[in-house]
């Protein structure tokens, strides 16, 4: 649990606004005082911006499978980099409508709105492409983009982006905030040669991540069979196959395809559903009063990864103080489904230091009967033939899911060979620790980037 933090504030110092963070952020005066210490001169970003723009009417566009690329926050990664699965694409015509967000190179992507402060630099493939609402487009007038950049990115640059940053119901930062941001003064030269230097450490970084990416696409992949789920976006249903409920993806032909195509694989597999494994069940009013004033780590469904041997992060509090979701018990080698469909991928199985702890509802929880277990039903549970199926018998219009009734009839192909079974435990693993160790060099090479900066302003 957070400590409580006191200070005061004269009132001559009091500006248009009165927030805790905006007068005492620990970081940014951490930064001002090194600034100070090392005669390092700062300057407002505004010094920089030649024009900042977006368009707040930029909502309800129809966005389509190919055509000018629109950037969302979403396309944008917390270093900086561009996400292709992530990118949007809208008509010509409406990317003409909107000219002043047109990007050109070097221009700066700022998120404002959402997660504020992601960046992105424009380089030559990205020039055309436009931005939603959600992201302003700086055109500078002096200084390196993506010296700036590495500034903005940095644990005070985006210390002082959330110092300046402001709402309660939804966080946002206004251009004038973001004019006064202080940028260490560097001479263009300087900035120049210090990115030079730290592009080199970015090609490492780059490797990294794409061995990475790599490793985690395979993860998907080791359930072989001959089955390829066939698409068709057209199908008529006839009326005596409606039952309790009436939408395009469980009454799919798709579906539909798919369940027959598995049922062939009985000579080669064990088929069993969703309800044949060991389901964990949330405690009860009973349980949930025994505990309550226990303190426990917490895990939400935004805290599962695409890695399934890391979890992102935690809440941690007495049972009564967590969100009323915090509702199941998990054990080491526990398997965590995410409900919400476009979570589905991101299975977690619970590492040792969360044992005996919580996770949120949202999360499906499978018990199995030790790791290689663990391992095995994880990697059916991402093939495709699976992730497919829990697509398809998604319900809910505001967050669609997979429900615990549904999940209990999905079909679960197991090879009935123990050789095969041992291969896909061993792939598996194996490509568990590829992708730890690409992450862990990746986030050394990122944490070399961000030392190497500072090194070079505040000696």
């Amino acid at each position: 649990m957070s400590q409580p933090l006191f200070f005061e504030v004269k009132s001559e110092k009091i500006l248009s606004r009165l927030d805790a963070n905006f007068y005492h952020n620990p970081l940014v005066d951490e930064f001002i005082f090194l600034c100070k210490k090392n005669k390092v001169n700062l300057e407002n970003f505004g010094e920089y911006i030649e024009s900042a723009k977006r368009y707040p009417s930029f909502y309800g566009i129809p966005y389509l499978p190919e055509g000018v690329i629109c950037f969302k926050g979403e396309a944008i990664d917390k270093d900086g980099f561009i996400i292709d699965e992530e990118l949007s694409y809208i008509p010509e015509k409406i990317n003409r409508d909107f000219p002043d967000t047109i990007l050109e190179e070097g221009d700066i992507v700022f998120s404002v709105r959402g997660t504020i402060g992601k960046i992105f630099v424009v380089t030559k493939e990205y020039v055309g492409s436009n931005i939603s609402a959600n992201l302003i487009r700086l055109k500078l007038k002096k200084g390196n983009p993506h010296f700036l950049k590495y500034f903005l990115m940095s644990k005070y640059g985006q210390a002082d982006i959330e110092r300046v940053s402001s709402g309660s119901l939804q966080y946002t930062i206004t251009t004038d905030d973001i004019d006064s941001i202080k940028i260490p003064e560097v001479k263009k030269t300087e900035q120049d040669r210090i990115v030079n230097k730290i592009f080199k450490i970015e090609e490492e970084k780059v490797s990294f991540s794409k061995k990475y990416n790599s490793s985690i696409e395979n993860l998907k992949n080791y359930l072989k069979t001959k089955i390829n789920p066939e698409k068709k976006n057209v199908f008529i249903i006839k009326s005596q196959e409606i039952k309790d409920r009436i939408d395009c993806y469980i009454l799919s032909y798709e579906l539909k395809k798919l369940l027959d195509d598995l049922s062939k694989l009985k000579e080669s597999h064990d088929l069993f559903n969703g309800k044949d494994l060991d389901i964990v069940n949330r405690i009860n009013e009973k349980e949930f009063k025994k505990i309550a004033t226990n303190e426990f780590k917490y895990i939400e469904v935004k805290h599962s990864s695409r890695q399934p041997n890391l979890i992102s992060g935690f809440m941690e509090d007495v049972l009564m103080a967590l969100p009323s979701r915090a509702r199941q018990i998990i054990r080491e080698n526990d398997i965590l489904l995410p409900r919400p469909t476009l979570s589905t991928e991101k299975i977690v199985i619970v590492p040792k230091e969360f044992d005996g702890q919580l996770c949120s509802t949202g999360f499906i929880v499978i018990r199995p009967k030790d790791f290689d277990d663990a391992c095995l039903t994880t990697a059916i549970l991402k093939s495709p033939l699976v992730q497919r199926q829990l697509f398809l018998m998604q319900s809910g219009s505001i967050q669609p899911e997979i429900s615990p009734n549904d999940f209990k009839k999905i079909i679960i192909p197991s090879p009935k060979s123990k050789t095969e079974r041992e291969e896909i435990i061993k792939g598996f693993k194996d490509e568990l620790k590829n992708v730890e160790y690409y992450r862990q060099n990746y986030n050394k090479k990122k944490q070399e980037v961000e030392d190497t900066f500072w090194k070079e302003i505040i000696i």
